[in-house]
């Protein structure tokens, strides 16, 4: 019963050296029985974490007299490394037998691969949220930027169409003076009654072109936003 069970199982003394095996413990591992039995179960440790966990585990096994458990990684003799949960039972000394170690070894090498390939599924998914996270982010950033850069170059242009407008508003007042000259001169000269008629055309040509000034220049100084008020006389008595 003890060699054909399903389970691998072993006897070992309290240095973790190996006194029985079963056939199955000695499939696990891929090792003739000579070549197992008398040697340290450490000794087939995977690596230096595994030997330490194991003498600790089979420190706590003699010392507590409870059962015990532990998951490992062994080197096979073919040099694969398998996964397994050991189940260990100390069982006391009793005459000349001296205390002993029952355990239980459970490969676990299948479900352990697919812990990690899900393991590693998870990273790869977590890295892919995480470089789309960063992509939109730099999207929002790259709008942001393209916000900043539109809102410059209106108000660049704000201020450029301000600078025109107070430009032409400071010609349109200085000719808007020289036009008052003019048109008061031409109308002055035109109230003369001793002009002939060829000088008072030439007059009143001058002021008609004037007055059509006046009224580009008054767009313009709207433009500028420093209109001229027009002033009328209002009789407050009607």
């Amino acid at each position: 019963m003890f060699d054909e069970a399903p389970l691998g199982y072993l006897i070992l003394d309290p240095e973790g050296k190996v006194l029985q095996t079963n056939r199955t413990a000695i499939g696990l591992l891929r090792v003739e029985r000579e070549a197992f039995v008398d040697r340290r179960l450490q000794a087939f440790a995977a690596a230096p974490r595994d030997v330490r966990e194991l003498n600790e585990h089979l420190a706590r096994t003699f010392a507590a007299g409870q059962p015990e458990e532990l998951e490992l990684s062994l080197r096979c003799g073919d040099a694969e490394t398998i996964h397994v949960r050991l189940h260990s039972q100390s069982v006391r000394a009793l005459g000349p037998r001296p205390a002993q170690c029952r355990m239980a070894v459970l490969d676990i090498t299948a479900r352990k691969r697919a812990e990690e390939a899900l393991a590693e599924r998870s990273q790869r998914l977590t890295a892919s949220l995480e470089a789309a996270q960063l992509l939109e982010r730099q999207l929002v950033e790259a709008k942001r930027l393209e916000a900043i850069g539109l809102l410059e170059r209106q108000l660049v242009e704000a201020k450029r169409l301000e600078a025109i407008g107070r430009l032409a508003g400071g010609v349109a007042h200085d000719f808007n003076n020289m036009l008052q000259v003019i048109n008061g001169t031409a109308a002055l000269a035109l109230s003369r009654s001793s002009l002939d008629d060829a000088l008072r055309r030439d007059l009143e040509r001058i002021l008609l072109a004037g007055e059509r000034s006046a009224k580009v220049t008054s767009q313009l100084l709207a433009v500028g936003r420093r209109q001229v008020l027009s002033l009328k006389c209002v009789d407050l008595a009607s």
